[in-house]
């Protein structure tokens, strides 16, 4: 499993990885990057930049605790950084892990004794210049990318394989190695010798100290009886310093740090430009005291003098004769593993270029947006399926910026941009064509044509004006106005969108005029019918009253003639 893993859901459309990573070791996915497994030299760069944490570090902590648990012997050694880190904790650091179960913390520096007395003889009897291979991103770096070199790497463990093998020698060799430091690279070198059991960056060794709430104990330090000048290994020149005379220094020796440094010193070694005996490299600018993983909220000077303050607690007490190492097992080989990545056709590169709007070496801006540092490299990465055409910075600013153009100029309502003294910087075909009559245009005033009151309470305010209606009845023209500021503005421009609205007004107005008639109308016949209703009323109170008149009449006569029959009789 590689040592870096991305977490998909914090990654997207952010490339800054691909910037910062010296050989482009990422792929880009839809928006997402991905490490390039056989490319990435493991230098944590993209760890180290990534603003969402998305770039994750292969924890091994569990295992350690596993290791801590069973019955067997397990040794911690931590490299020789590790004050720059812990700083004023790392008097009683030792006895804190001590106390989480190891059965021995020591000083990785011991292990760089070793290597310092290697490289020592391949100073004195190599005929070829001796490039240091302590540094494992630079062993990565030149196995990948500079293979016609890599038998000048000093065919020798590294301090931590050399302090495996010194503890495996003494304690045992089903003892437990635990490997604890400022880099990523060393997991995979782990895995490369096979001396180390685990490996942790000091940010993992604190998780577990705190994981396991050990306290600080007051104690002695184990390794205080003796004194090792490879407590400077982690320092640019610490690795020359240890063995090399200084009269010889300037003339056959060379420190170099940070990988574009390494890179151009390599070429230079390459083409045969450098005449030298040894030469250190160091992946990080700062040595290991720079590693991805050390605590960058220190200032590198500050980190350095916690390593030197810790050195110096031991430079005058008397060296101690360490335990000797079978030589052949420090002995140590590299093999050439270069990239290879297919070659691209020059007009398969064209063709892409112009895919995104580069026609011409003169559209081509190297501006390395991207990640990538032309963009002749960005179209070579599109074709291995490495990189999007979206990635382009320039040409999607343009792609927007086109569509953004294409719709205001299409857009039926008028647009005008205007400022603080309500000049006109921008009004789009729709704008010109509502205001024909004054010819308005770029740089005229408003207030010179139109009713400006309400822009200027927005420009006054600074609160947007929504469903604004003005009507301008010497153009024929009635509008819905929406007056914002603009945001992200530095000139403090503000906007008005006109929609035309007269022939909605006009139609509003023709449904009044048609309420009103029909209403009249309406009103008409009510009072018409009023009228007949009142005539009818009357006419029918009349009949009714002649009629109960005769009604009356015939009763009386009917009375009367009864009362004559009844006399009769």
């Amino acid at each position: 499993m590689h040592p870096i893993t991305t977490r998909s859901a914090d990654c997207k459309d952010c490339y800054r990885c691909l910037r910062v990573c010296p050989v482009k070791a990422i792929s880009v996915k839809d928006g997402q990057a991905k490490v390039l497994d056989e490319k990435c030299i493991l230098c944590g760069k993209c760890v180290l930049e990534c603003p969402q944490q998305a770039k994750l570090i292969k924890s091994e902590v569990y295992k350690v605790r596993d290791f801590l648990s069973s019955q067997s012997k397990v040794v911690l050694s931590i490299a020789p950084s590790f004050p720059a880190y812990f700083n004023t904790d790392s008097k009683n650091l030792f006895a804190r892990l001590r106390a989480l179960g190891f059965f021995a913390v020591e000083e990785t520096s011991i292990g760089a004794y070793y290597t310092a007395e290697a490289y020592k003889y391949f100073f004195q009897e190599s005929e070829q210049l001796v490039i240091s291979s302590c540094c494992p991103v630079i062993v990565n770096f030149i196995e990948i990318f500079f293979p016609e070199l890599v038998t000048n790497l000093a065919p020798v463990a590294s301090p931590a394989i050399a302090h495996g093998l010194s503890i495996k020698e003494r304690l045992g060799w089903d003892t437990r190695i635990v490997f604890a430091g400022p880099c990523i690279a060393k997991m995979v070198e782990r895995g490369k010798e096979g001396r180390i059991d685990a490996v942790l960056t000091f940010a993992q060794l604190e998780e577990l100290l705190k994981q396991e709430k050990v306290l600080a104990k007051q104690e002695k330090y184990l390794e205080k009886s003796f004194k090792l000048e490879t407590r400077l290994f982690p320092l640019p020149g610490g690795t020359i310093m240890s063995f090399v005379n200084n009269q010889l220094q300037d003339a056959q020796v060379e420190t170099v740090t940070g990988l574009e440094d390494c890179w151009h010193t390599l070429t230079s070694i390459k083409e045969g430009k450098l005449d030298l005996k040894f030469i250190e490299l160091m992946a990080c600018r700062g040595g290991c005291i720079d590693g991805p993983v050390m605590d960058h909220k220190k200032s590198l000077p500050e980190r350095k003098r916690y390593v030197v303050d810790f050195y110096n607690q031991f430079k005058n007490l008397p060296d101690k004769e360490l335990y000797p190492i079978t030589g052949t097992l420090l002995t140590r080989n590299f093999k050439p593993r270069p990239y290879r990545e297919e070659e691209v056709p020059e007009e398969t590169i064209r063709q892409i270029l112009a895919q995104i709007g580069k026609y011409s070496t003169e559209d081509e801006k190297n501006c390395g947006g991207c990640g990538y540092i032309t963009c002749r490299e960005k179209a070579q990465a599109v074709y291995r399926g490495h990189a999007e055409l979206e990635m382009c910075m320039s040409y999607m600013k343009s792609k927007a910026e086109s569509r953004a153009h294409t719709i205001v100029n299409s857009t039926p309502n008028g647009i005008i941009v205007f400022d603080k003294n309500l000049q006109i910087k921008e009004l789009n075909p729709a704008a010109k064509d509502f205001f024909a009559f004054y010819e308005l245009d770029v740089g005229d005033n408003l207030a010179d044509f139109l009713n400006t009151e309400h822009f200027l309470q927005v420009i006054n305010t600074g609160v947007s004006i929504k469903d604004y209606t003005i009507c301008y009845d010497e153009l024929d023209l009635c509008t819905r106005q929406i007056v914002v500021p603009m945001a992200n503005s530095n000139e403090n421009l503000y906007m008005a969108i006109i929609t035309d609205i007269t022939e909605s007004i006009k139609e509003r107005r023709e449904m009044e005029q048609i309420k009103e008639k029909i209403l009249s109308k309406a009103q008409h016949v009510i009072n018409n019918q009023m009228l007949v209703a009142q005539q009818i009323a009357g006419l029918l109170g009349e009949t009714t009253a002649e009629t109960k008149t005769t009604l009356l009449e015939l009763i009386k006569h009917f009375n009367k003639e009864t009362e004559r029959n009844r006399s009769c009789n």
